[in-house]
């Protein structure tokens, strides 16, 4: 071990750690020696839930859950297998953490010191991004992309994450579109059109 802290000291100059905010992100940059510099994403734990960056999509795609009659603990089931992850040092969700979930949208829904917004209401028809991703069977870093392009409607509206959050528009025969179009060869998909306001 010796060893291996004398080779990292050798070839390290400098690491930084800037956290955003109070969320579990942190952006890590590395000054190795020669000047070559390298940037990551990694992750800390959190201790409330609402720290989360993805607090509030979160939150959605539970409410979603909820409304199909699944109970908490199935709940936490499909939360685990879709990859979403709670805060401390826990790695997967259970049926008690999914009632303390719930619990804490009611202050969430609150303005924080400093004047932050309570997160937006959805409109008619709208979706939370990880919730349209689960609906259309598909990655949410996907669908993100096709918002960007101009493939998908939305909106991106204020949250607790410096780059915000958006809400998708899709009635019944906007999911018929989008899921003919994830089953369409690539070579079928439109041309990227102007990107979406974010306004």
């Amino acid at each position: 071990m010796p060893q291996k802290k004398t080779i990292v000291r050798q070839l390290l100059d400098e690491v930084l750690l800037t956290v955003d905010g109070e969320s579990e992100r942190v952006t890590m940059v590395i000054t190795w020696v020669g000047g070559h510099r390298t940037e990551t994403r990694i992750s800390r734990p959190v201790g409330r839930l609402t720290q989360l960056s993805y607090y509030a999509d979160l939150l959605d795609r539970a409410h979603a859950l909820r409304q199909e009659g699944q109970t908490h603990a199935q709940i936490a089931e499909v939360l685990n297998a879709e990859g979403w992850a709670p805060a401390k040092r826990r790695a997967t969700f259970n049926a008690s953490m999914i009632t303390s979930l719930f619990a804490s949208a009611q202050d969430a829904t609150k303005p924080r010191e400093g004047g932050r917004l309570p997160a937006a209401p959805h409109l008619e028809h709208e979706w939370s991004l990880p919730a349209l991703a689960h609906a259309l069977g598909m990655p949410a870093i996907t669908l993100h992309s096709w918002v960007r392009k101009g493939w998908a409607k939305g909106r991106k509206v204020p949250s607790a994450a410096p780059a915000g959050r958006w809400l998708l528009w899709a009635d019944e025969a906007e999911l018929t579109r989008l899921r003919a179009l994830r089953t369409a060869p690539h070579s079928r998909w439109p041309r990227p059109a102007t990107p979406p306001s974010t306004t």
